[in-house]
């Protein structure tokens, strides 16, 4: 194969077979890169020589006659090509073509004499062959980049159902005739220099794959030999792509784990409203280049070789921070304000020599106790304190009893134990706060209840807190007197008068949405219950119901009843609880008074950090 401007009609000749490398992500083609692909291919239908854009191959050897390429960059759009060609061709055998013969065309463009044309990152590959080429059933999907492989195809065949055989042949005539430029490279160094300009089409690059690209193109043209080196930076973004698509759920954009790592291990200063962890991009590129210019290739060598290491034990870290059990870390999900505090866990996580990581699970206990307490209940913006926690991540060295100290003086420094007890205490709870932070405190109060009082009981989990598959289980507030009973609220706030409107309105006002009023409940129970009064939601319901919180409604019942006095005694047990867990800080250093410490809501600007 040469170099230069080709037709894919003298790229795929059957005697030619490609590979993509391990340290290439995984397929990421979504739903709008498909159309663009499709339509181009047929709004573009009968113009001659249609561009498909730059592709980098590496010869790396022979298998019998046939000559093998690693594709160095274009493995998206190559992939894609493969899979509509098969795609194609199957749709062809629906009709009985004499020119054209399906089996001459998978031997160039799929499988020839049992050598696939195309093999993709070894994690993948037989998905690929076997349930995106050979059609077999698929059994389980393992990976991200398998689902987004599936989707594709089966885009594909839908729009190619309708399509007559005279438009099937068009498309692959048209496929045949399109060029691409090919560039035949001979090494890793001059791979790097070449792919930092070539990449034209497709799937814009994110920061991460532009780091990558950075980082392997100045050591290629910085250093005099950069093989080892470049080798390395590839090996590690094989690990850092394998990891996150093992957390693609959790955290949806890559770039922000890079802004995490950036914010956690590079020196960043802020000056003025100019925050330095927003530019991580351009503080890299500057260091780089201030090595180079000053002759320091030792030192460039180094800091490259450390900030990519950096990077791939974060991605780490972050994989088996949102992959383990540690209750503490599943909390501060649950809340869903993580970003704040990620970059100083990750530092924590990596930092713990424990077996049981104990200091970053006391570390995690306080960011929940900050996150509810302040994001949550007195409903500062996130944008508050952001820069000091990141701030803490950047400075921390590994002394965690002086990092408590500092978390707690933070916490102190927010308002006063009073001020959040104020909060939960208002009348307006229900209304006031999301139902993620209400189902959040509720079902802590539950677990506290099988926790510490007899007989214990198996907590609820973190998945039934967040269960949203199944919408009869995903938990609800249940208000003990319904909201639309009007005759029971007048009933409760005046027993011995008449039904009056007055009396149900101060009950709504004073009562219906205070958490004595409230509890948890399934969605299926919650609707089953419906305007039901008290008593019969009691002996039919809560005193069977798997939920604590339900059973021990009974005990705060006044001559039978269910009354304001009721009310009032469980907020206050609620109130007690919320005392005792986010409120004592006993168990973390606490040797410092507490600070003022500065809460300047920040301004709003575009972060990469979201999760």
């Amino acid at each position: 194969m040469d170099n230069g401007r080709l037709s894919l009609d003298s790229i795929f000749t059957g005697r030619n077979l490609f590979y993509i490398p391990n340290y290439q992500r995984g397929y990421a083609w979504e739903d709008k890169q498909i159309t663009d692909f499709y339509e181009d291919f047929k709004t573009e239908y009968f113009s001659e020589n249609y561009y498909y854009g730059t592709i980098l191959l590496q010869k790396i050897g022979k298998e019998g006659n046939k000559e093998k390429y690693e594709i160095v960059d274009g493995q998206q759009r190559f992939t894609t090509l493969v899979v509509f060609l098969n795609c194609l061709i199957s749709r062809l055998k629906d009709f009985d073509q004499q020119d054209c013969n399906p089996d001459d065309l998978l031997a160039r463009f799929v499988k020839n004499k049992g050598l696939y044309i195309l093999s993709i990152q070894s994690e993948d590959n037989s998905f690929f062959t076997s349930c995106i080429l050979d059609g077999n059933p698929i059994v389980e999907l393992q990976t991200p980049s398998q689902k987004k492989l599936l989707s594709a195809k089966k885009r594909f065949d839908d729009n190619l159902r309708t399509c007559s055989e005279k438009q099937i042949l068009s498309f692959i005539d048209k496929i045949l005739s399109t060029e691409v430029l090919v560039y035949l490279i001979n090494n890793s160094k001059e791979a790097a220099m070449i792919f930092e300009t070539t990449n034209d089409r497709g799937k814009p690059l994110t920061n991460l794959e532009k780091t990558k690209s950075y980082l392997m193109y100045k050591a290629a043209v910085g250093i005099s030999e950069p093989a080892q080196l470049i080798e390395r930076i590839q090996e590690r973004f094989k690990f850092i792509y394998r990891d996150f698509s093992d957390i693609e759920q959790f955290i949806r954009d890559e770039n922000a784990i890079l802004q995490y790592c950036f914010i956690a291990y590079e020196e960043w200063t802020n000056k003025g409203k100019q925050k330095g962890y927003q530019h991580y991009m351009e503080h890299m590129k500057e260091k780089a280049d201030t090595f180079i210019q000053e002759g320091s290739k030792e030192a460039f060598q180094n800091y490259i070789d450390q900030y990519t290491l950096d990077i791939q034990q974060s991605f780490s870290a972050i994989k088996k921070m949102f992959k383990s059990n540690y209750l503490e870390f599943q909390d501060i999900i649950s809340l869903g304000r993580v970003a704040n505090f990620l970059p100083l866990l990750l530092k924590c996580y990596r930092k713990d020599g424990t077996s049981d990581k104990t200091q970053f699970k006391k570390i995690c206990r306080l960011c929940e106790i900050f996150s509810f307490r302040v994001y949550a209940i007195l409903e500062y913006k996130t944008t508050k304190a952001q820069s000091i926690w990141y701030e803490m991540a950047k400075n921390f060295k590994g002394d965690f009893y002086d990092l408590e100290g500092t978390i707690v003086k933070l916490i102190k420094s927010v308002k006063t134990d009073e001020d959040f007890i104020n909060k939960l205490s208002r009348s307006d709870f229900f209304t006031t706060y999301s139902s993620q932070d209400r189902n959040y405190f509720f079902w802590k109060y539950e677990n506290y209840l099988r926790d510490n009082e007899q007989p214990v009981a198996t907590p609820m989990s973190h998945q039934d807190l967040n269960e949203k598959k199944d919408t009869r289980l995903t938990l609800t507030i249940e208000h003990i007197v319904a909201q639309r009973n009007s005759e029971e609220q007048s009933r409760v706030v005046s027993p011995k008068l008449p039904i009056n409107v007055g009396s149900a309105k101060k009950f709504n006002n004073d009562y219906l949405h205070s958490i004595g009023n409230l509890t948890i409940d399934p969605q299926s129970a919650n609707s089953s219950k419906g305007r039901s009064n008290v008593a019969t939601k009691t002996s039919k319901f809560f005193i069977l119901a798997p939920y604590k919180c339900q059973n021990e409604l009974t005990s705060f019942l006044v001559g039978q009843k269910w009354t304001t006095e009721s009310i009032e005694k469980r907020k206050n047990k609620l109130l007690q609880f919320a005392k005792k867990t986010w409120c004592d800080l006993s168990k973390f250093n606490n040797t410092s008074d507490a600070v003022n410490l500065p809460l300047q809501e920040e301004a709003e600007v575009d972060t990469d950090l979201e999760t």
